[in-house]
């Protein structure tokens, strides 16, 4: 690329001119002329504009982009671009800013390094390799990279959790006891036992930022021998956390490929099969359709407070539970009878360090939920 320099050069010979003349008619140092001719000092915005004042043929403009393109030349800055396309790369394959935030990889500004860790959380053994995990959703739009981390940080916390074979049998017999489990706030913090006790392993792990994630269930191994629900507890009220636990559990027990889930109590106009199926099924063990139809009849379509907790009662459920199920079908207000419920994250929150030492469950996140120092 040609130097600035030499086009100075040529202009000043046209017009018979020396470089001590054109500092002169400049007011520039006759030094500060010799640099810039040389190359070593840069022509600067006002040395273009006095540049196109002795030379008028040749615009401010052009001179700084005679200047750009020859500093460019010079030190093309290849090596950084390098690293700029390679952190580019990274970034396009997986959400590096939230992981370390989350400390799921370690802080550092080497991009070797950095690349080592996102590999390391992949399990793959180079970036390229890196391939989004195959997830049902409930729209092709839910999933992105943000929520494949998410998974795959579940997905690790669960392979850590030691507990016997999944069997389904077993999950069966203790759905009754996870149901009575849910009547209490209090007892939220049992139901990971009994999860466990058939070999279903539990994960409670923070939402990312905009991700809407409520849940997720998943075979561990790509065998039926090993599963794991997760859970982001992004809403701690009862009948959310009892239907998205429900709904989880339904994937599991209807052996349904691995799902996540977002945004379970919201509008979705096209479900996969899978979605419908769990859906149907989390409701249905919740609040037999039959019941809940006598409540409506009784009450003139119209329950009160005290018939939601009477009936919540003859069921064995939180009256949260029922509340949920009839705003949700738009036969109650959202606004009303709001006490009814109650939040549960901060009772299940409290048992985690027991639930961890158990080896139970695994938690990840809920900094700003926290009440212990653990």
């Amino acid at each position: 690329m040609e130097r600035p320099g030499l086009k100075i050069e040529s202009l000043c010979r046209e017009k018979g001119m020396s470089q001590h003349e054109l500092a002169s008619r400049m007011g520039r140092p006759v030094q500060a002329i010799n640099q810039i001719v040389a190359g070593t000092k840069a022509i600067t915005p006002q040395t273009a504009r006095e540049l196109q004042a002795v030379f008028p043929s040749t615009s401010a403009v052009e001179w700084l982009r005679l200047e750009a393109a020859f500093r460019l030349s010079i030190n093309p800055g290849l090596a950084e671009v390098k690293l700029i396309e390679r952190r580019m790369k990274l970034h396009d394959r997986a959400p590096v800013r939230e992981m370390v935030q989350r400390k799921w990889i370690c802080r550092t500004k080497d991009i070797d390094a950095l690349e080592a860790e996102v590999v390391r959380f992949y399990g793959v053994k180079s970036v390229e390799k890196i391939e989004p995990l195959k997830y049902c959703a409930r729209s092709n739009a839910d999933l992105s990279l943000v929520h494949d981390a998410w998974v795959r940080q579940a997905k690790i916390l669960a392979e850590g959790l030691s507990t016997k074979r999944y069997s389904k049998k077993q999950l069966q017999s203790v759905l009754p006891s996870i149901k009575e489990a849910l009547s209490n706030p209090a007892r939220v913090g049992e139901i990971p036992h009994l999860l466990a006790n058939a070999g279903v392993r539990v994960v409670f792990i923070e939402h990312l930022p905009k991700t809407r994630i409520d849940g997720a269930a998943f075979w561990i191994g790509g065998r039926k021998s090993k599963c794991s629900i997760a859970m982001s507890l992004r809403f701690g009220r009862i009948d959310y956390f009892a239907f998205t636990l429900m709904h989880e559990i339904a994937h599991i027990l209807h052996e349904h490929e691995p799902s996540i889930d977002t945004e379970l109590t919201g509008s979705h106009l096209e479900l996969p099969p899978e979605e419908l199926i769990a859906n149907k099924w989390a409701a249905e063990y919740l609040l037999p359709p039959d019941q809940l139809k006598r409540l409506l009849i009784s009450t003139g379509n119209s329950p009160s407070k005290e018939a939601i907790r009477g009936f919540a009662n003859s069921m064995g459920v939180h009256p949260g539970v029922v509340l949920g199920q009839l705003q949700h079908r738009g036969i109650v207000a959202y606004s009303s009878h709001r006490n009814l419920l109650v939040d549960v994250r901060d009772g299940l929150l409290s048992s985690r360090k027991q639930l961890v030492e158990a080896g139970v469950a695994a938690f990840d996140g809920f900094k700003d939920l926290a009440k212990e120092g653990d």
